[in-house]
């Protein structure tokens, strides 16, 4: 071997060492494959927004479900407002297809409220979030709620939202179905609207059933008194309402279509306003009054014979510039089909002939202790055809008749003022004047026969001033209205006058006849 030579390398030993480098790279990837294994099996980070973090602790309180860990809550902080407490809990991937919009969170802890005591198993463990699982839409934010439900999840029900414009409903109201209590009231959110108020129910099965998309829900606040021109009403569900108040549903339509969870209803502050909503959903119209209106309010019945057909809507005043004077013009709305019955086709249109052909509209007093008036509807057969007129607005015009007490008025207003217009002193001056004659009559006739002569002749003279006395009454009697009682009645003394005058008379004949009858008789 030549020393001068250089030395070959040794490309064997080279090849061997490269696969050193291999065990590095395995194990990278290893652990990178651990890590995504990892991060894969952390679970969905949901949001949960509460008013306040009390008990709640990061890296420590526990999110569960049927008492089984399902998550834990990773950290806390707060919204931008500073107004509520952002919780973020790490929830296992098993539960994600069972988070979703509909999914409802709340904080346990021990409690002691008008349902008694709860939550005592976290004076040792501490607070926990429990979980109710959903089946909407997939979500990762929510609003927790502030008290925990007042069912179990598993109680068989039906969930609704009532949506209304006032407070006054504290979770925990109980509802009703025909005074039995069916339901409670669970969560109550006040939206950024603050005219919009939210409350969770859950109705029982098995008076789920009852609930359709005809359901009409109103409050129960205790007792419904009022005092209007229907009378004195008196309403209350049950006798745990007159302390706490309550929910109350009917169900009008049996047959309408079934509802499902999370579905909204309208809650109206109370029965009535059910009641009137649906009464001035009907065909406007307006009546016009030339006399007060006292009493009359807006929401007052409109009855057919007893049987509310409609409501009055607004009271108005105007000036009728060609007759020169002062209207009221009355708005009222009418439902066909209570007036004419369900079923009956082109309602309407009957409705309308019935306005040409005599129905009119006059007020009524409907309670006597506080004047309140309503408007009450009648069929004037005696009335002619009448021709269909409608105002500005459009609205069709109902004829209007005064009420029997203005009738009986103004006829009492008429006898009066011709009672007035007799000549009433020249009436009584004769009376008294035949009266006094009469007296003396009677004085010298007990001197019959002596002056039988002197007595005859002022018989004649009575009877002269009977008969002016008569004549007077007669011409009075023309100016008074046939058929009035007052007609009647002087109509009948001067028909007593009468007979009195032909009895005198006759008495003088018989005199003249024979004066010794005052003696022997006849």
């Amino acid at each position: 071997m030549n020393l001068n030579e250089p030395e070959l390398p040794d490309i064997t030993t080279a090849k061997a060492r490269f696969w050193i480098w291999l065990i590095p790279i395995a194990a990278m990837i290893g652990g990178g494959w651990l890590l995504f294994q990892h991060y894969a099996q952390r679970g969905i980070l949901i949001s949960i927004t509460f008013e306040t973090a009390s008990g709640l602790v990061a890296g420590k309180t526990q999110l569960r479900f049927k008492d089984l860990t399902i998550g834990i809550v990773e950290s806390l902080d707060l919204t931008q407002n500073l107004s509520h407490v952002n919780v973020h809990v790490r929830v296992d991937r098993s539960m994600q297809p069972h988070i979703s919009e509909d999914s409802r969170f709340w904080v346990v802890r021990p409690r002691i409220d008008r349902h008694g005591i709860s939550g005592l198993n976290t004076l040792l463990s501490g607070a926990y979030i429990a979980m109710e699982p959903g089946t909407g839409k997939p979500a990762t934010t929510f609003t927790g709620l502030e008290n925990p439900p007042i069912t179990s999840p598993e109680t068989p029900g039906l969930r609704l939202v009532l949506e209304t414009d006032s407070g006054g409903v504290d979770v925990g109201t109980t509802i009703y179905y025909r005074k039995i209590p069916v339901g409670t009231v669970e969560a109550r959110t006040v939206l950024p609207d603050p005219q919009r108020i939210l409350l969770d129910v859950f109705i029982r099965s098995p008076y789920d059933a009852h609930v359709n998309q005809a359901s009409r829900f109103w409050r129960d606040s205790g007792i419904d008194f009022s005092l209007s021109a229907e009378g004195i009403r008196f309403h209350t569900e049950s006798l745990e309402t007159l302390f706490a108040g309550g929910i109350a549903f009917d169900n009008p339509d049996p047959s309408a279509a079934a509802v499902k969870n999370s579905c909204r209803f309208h809650l109206f502050p109370s029965y009535r306003d059910i009641r009137s909503q649906s009464m001035q959903m009907g065909l406007p119209f307006v009546l016009y009054f030339d006399s007060s209106v006292r009493g009359l309010t807006p929401g007052a019945p409109v009855e057919f014979r007893g049987v509310q057909v409609g409501e009055v809507l607004d009271i108005d005043l105007l000036y009728d510039r060609e007759a020169g004077k002062i209207r009221i013009p009355v708005t009222i709305s009418i439902l066909p089909e209570e007036l004419l019955g369900n079923g009956i086709p082109d309602a309407e249109a009957l409705l309308m002939e019935m306005l040409q052909t005599g129905l009119k509209a006059r007020l009524d007093v409907g309670n006597l202790l506080t004047g309140q008036l309503y408007v009450s509807m009648e069929m004037d057969d005696s009335s002619a055809y009448i021709p269909q007129q409608f105002n500005d607005e459009g609205f069709p015009v109902i004829a209007t008749m005064p009420h029997p007490i203005e009738k009986i008025t103004e006829s009492a207003l008429s006898l009066l003022h011709r009672i007035g217009e007799l000549p009433i002193e020249g009436i009584a001056e004769n009376t008294i004047h035949a009266l006094q004659s009469a007296q003396r009559l009677m004085a010298e006739m007990e001197t019959l026969p002596k002056n039988i002569g002197p007595i005859l002749t002022e018989s004649q003279e009575v009877l002269e001033t009977i008969q002016k006395t008569l004549e007077n009454l007669q011409s009075g009697l023309h100016s008074l209205q046939p058929g009035s009682s007052l007609y009647m009645e002087i109509s009948r003394a001067a028909q007593e006058l009468s007979d009195s005058a032909r009895a005198v008379r006759i008495f003088a004949e018989s005199l003249e006849a024979r004066p010794d009858m005052l003696i022997h008789g006849k």
